[in-house]
C-alpha cells in the first residue's frame, strides 16, 4: 500500500496542464481500489505541498539598454 500525505483541506493541482488549483474536499476509492480526490483520480493531480518552493525571477530595473551597449 502506498501513503500519500493528502488530507482534507489540501491544495491539489489539476486540469490538463495540472495547474488550477482545488481545494481537497473528500477522499474516495473506486470500484478498483484507486484513490479519488472530489472525484478525480488521484494520478492525475498534483500535490501543492510536495512541489518546490520557487523563487519569482526579478529583472533589475537599473539596468538600461544605454549601459548594456557601453
Amino acid at each position: 500500500m502506498i501513503k500519500i500525505p493528502i488530507e482534507i483541506g489540501d491544495i491539489v493541482y489539476v486540469g490538463r496542464f495540472k495547474n488550477k488549483r482545488v481545494v481537497v474536499k473528500s477522499i474516495e476509492y473506486n470500484e478498483y481500489g484507486l484513490p479519488l480526490i472530489n472525484g478525480r483520480p488521484l494520478l492525475t493531480v498534483r500535490i501543492g505541498k510536495l512541489m518546490p518552493k520557487t523563487e519569482s525571477i526579478k529583472v533589475s530595473s537599473s539596468i538600461k539598454l544605454k549601459d548594456l551597449l557601453k
